[in-house]
């Protein structure tokens, strides 16, 4: 019976109701608060005054039934297991339904890796790289099982062999959008998926900006690697801010897709080149979980507006990577070199360093990290890199739009 109550009131009062804020600063348990005959406290205006006087629990156990057949949590409010920092939320969810390892998140370490649903195919690689050094690190990796850059992270973390939660913005048993089933498949196997909606709820668009306040309320830290000035990313991001956490952005270039990424960094949010950057926030917090010493000194920097060199097959197409467990496919960051041609006495010649392949490619005419990283072979990580070193001895010299060139 007392399992009865949360969902009861749930089913009374809806989702993301300010009213749930009012009974739990009131009473003590679930069941107190369907024993209450009246209650005149609340708003006047509350919609689910009538519902709250109406104690027939039949549905709520029809409910708790299908969750039960589905082998899913059912964690409310007052429940131990509850994410402590979800309480303080101006509409803390009644109860949350999960499935898979349902650990206590308030003992992990927690960042909130974000973005457009629009992704380029550069940011895509970025949250994957951010995400799976974070979880390398130690943290704990809450995205929204998104299409583009929130699945990324979510992948990013499994990759790092991390624990990774996925927030919905649908109920529990409804995926969206369907081809990330897969991904759900893999998140619940090697992580926890949880939603506030029960079975069976009918979301509506205002529940996919309501889950962004768990997303960010569920973490220590939120991280935006790329948003466009209408991004629902930014949703999180305000919600961040107002929930008291660091807010950190990847910079971008100019344009569009940078636009909502660069307006936070103007308001204040600090920029992020390296997952080091979060997990020395984290690390005050969490001294014994943060394992900073598996990263390099130097953090990896991204210039504005590269794209991410790809391989290219003879025909001139893309190559992905082999499909990741249960489909997931990604771009490969590091892209293959092209092996030099055997000379004619048959032996191979020596290996180019790569400050030789830099000077040999680069010429008069200014050309960008994108064209000088896809003839090289070379990382962008790498290319900037010796481009830096040469630039600084003057063996190159950058050029408007962020295009290099060798000195006269």
């Amino acid at each position: 019976m007392e399992e009865l109550y949360p969902i009861w009131l749930q089913l009374a009062c809806g989702i993301c109701n300010r009213v749930y804020a009012y009974l739990f600063s009131r009473f003590h348990s679930f069941k107190d608060i369907y024993e209450c005959p009246d209650y005149p406290f609340l708003p006047v205006d509350s919609k689910c005054m009538h519902a709250l006087r109406d104690k027939n629990l039949n549905e709520s156990y029809e409910v708790y039934k299908y969750c039960k057949s589905l082998g899913l949590h059912i964690v409310p409010y007052f429940d131990p297991k509850y994410p402590k920092r979800l309480r303080d939320l101006p509409t803390p969810p009644a109860v949350l339904y999960g499935i898979g390892d349902w650990r206590d998140l308030d003992g992990m370490p927690r960042v909130a890796v974000v973005g457009t649903r629009h992704a380029t195919r550069n940011g895509m690689r970025i949250a994957e790289e951010f995400a799976k050094k974070l979880a390398v690190g130690g943290a704990t990796v809450i995205s929204g099982l998104a299409k583009g850059i929130d699945t990324c992270a979510h992948m990013g973390a499994l990759q790092g062999d991390g624990f990774t939660v996925a927030v919905l913005g649908t109920a529990i048993d409804r995926i969206y959008p369907k081809e990330n089933a897969e991904a759900f498949q893999t998140l619940y196997k090697r992580g926890l998926v949880i939603s506030e909606m029960y079975p069976g709820y009918k979301s509506s668009g205002w529940d996919f900006a309501n889950r962004n306040r768990l997303v960010s309320g569920l973490a220590n830290a939120a991280l935006i690697v790329e948003a466009g000035e209408k991004s629902g990313a930014l949703i999180t991001a305000r919600n961040a801010l107002g929930q008291g956490i660091p807010l950190f952005v990847v910079p971008g270039g100019l344009g569009e897709a940078y636009a909502g990424s660069n307006q936070l960094l103007k308001e204040g949010a600090r920029p992020a080149t390296d997952a080091s950057d979060i997990l020395a926030e984290l690390e005050y917090l969490y001294p014994l979980q943060i394992h900073r010493e598996h990263f390099n000194a130097a953090p990896h920097l991204y210039a504005y507006g590269f794209q991410s060199p790809i391989r290219e097959t003879s025909a001139g197409k893309p190559v992905e990577n082999d499909p990741e467990e249960d489909g997931l496919t990604f771009v490969d960051p590091e892209p293959t070199a092209v092996a030099p041609e055997s000379t004619e006495s048959g032996q191979d010649p020596p290996q180019e360093s790569a400050v030789q392949i830099i000077l040999r490619i680069l010429g008069d005419e200014p050309q960008t990290a994108d064209e000088l990283a896809q003839k090289s072979g070379l990382s962008i990580s790498e290319l900037l890199a010796e481009l830096t070193i040469l630039e600084i001895h003057g063996q190159v010299q950058s050029a408007p739009g962020n295009r290099f060139m060798r000195t006269k």
